[in-house]
């Protein structure tokens, strides 16, 4: 079964992963990952998630790094 989760990956939840705030940005993360784990399959329309998540890379937080690349 496919879930579609784009209407759980809200303005707020993108603005929060790149947040200036270095625990804000790891909660926004957190909820990244809870929402993926929830489900076994995400249909392609992620929206702008890849976007958020591509400066998380480099993120000047080297834990935040490790947690996106796991």
């Amino acid at each position: 079964m496919h879930v579609c989760v784009s209407e759980r990956l809200t303005d707020e939840l993108m603005a929060e992963l790149v947040d200036k705030n270095w625990k804000v940005r790891k909660e926004g993360l957190d909820k990244v990952v809870a929402i993926v784990n929830e489900v076994k399959f995400i249909t392609s329309n992620i929206g702008s998630l890849p976007e958020a998540l591509k400066p998380r890379l480099n993120d000047s937080n080297k834990i935040l790094v490790c947690f996106v690349l796991v």
